[in-house]
């Protein structure tokens, strides 16, 4: 049968997913994978985990979507998780990686607005990186073909080598960028991480030009 679905990506024509169970996967015709692919490294729990299985089918017996209009007890319990084991002070809920990134870049270019400098409003990222497939992110992740036929321009983005601080001190300006953005892990670059001392090489150049650090 013809599928319907956009063709973003191209599946297996003869392999039909049909149920999950931990890190393994199963067909319709009965053959069972280990799922190495985890959903593109978001499945981190695996498949059917049966507390989350409760717990959602708890919650969805309650409430559903209410937008941010509303107070929710529960996200704002695991908002303030996260907070208290992490370096951050407030939460955003996205639906993806994309919509986060979106979101960040909207908040540094935002919080040079309001600091009185609009002109600050250029992201420095690094080849082979991947940051989402949104308009603003296929320009943060600056892949030529990802890019082909959707704009015009960088929309204000630089890319430098992979660990190449030279290159990162040359094009950061206390008149013009934003913010850096960086995986401490690369994962379409080839699993490639960041080491300790480079980070916090750029985290002090961040710290000398008034830049702001996305992780």
């Amino acid at each position: 049968m013809r599928s319907q679905m956009m063709p973003t990506y191209s599946p297996p024509e003869n392999m039909e997913v049909s149920h999950g169970e931990g890190i393994y996967l199963y067909t319709a015709d009965g053959q069972k994978y280990i799922d190495c692919v985890s959903g593109i490294a978001v499945n981190c729990f695996g498949h059917a985990n049966p507390e989350l299985v409760k717990v959602l089918k708890k919650q969805a017996e309650r409430l559903w979507h209410v937008s941010n209009m509303f107070r929710v007890p529960e996200a704002e319990k695991l908002a303030q998780t996260l907070v208290d084991h992490s370096f951050g002070d407030h939460v955003f809920f996205a639906n993806s990686g994309g919509e986060a990134v979106e979101a960040a870049v909207k908040a540094a270019r935002r919080y040079h607005h309001c600091k009185g400098h609009p002109e600050r409003k250029r992201i420095v990222a690094f080849e082979s990186c991947f940051h989402g497939r949104t308009t603003m992110t296929v320009a943060v992740t600056g892949n030529k073909a990802q890019m082909e036929g959707f704009f015009n321009g960088d929309l204000d983005c630089d890319h430098v080598p992979f660990e190449d601080m030279d290159a990162l001190k040359a094009v950061v300006s206390k008149e013009k960028t934003a913010a850096i953005i960086l995986e401490p892990v690369q994962g379409e670059g080839g699993v490639r991480p960041f080491t300790n001392e480079f980070i916090k090489a750029v985290r002090e150049l961040c710290d000398e030009t008034g830049t702001l650090l996305i992780f």
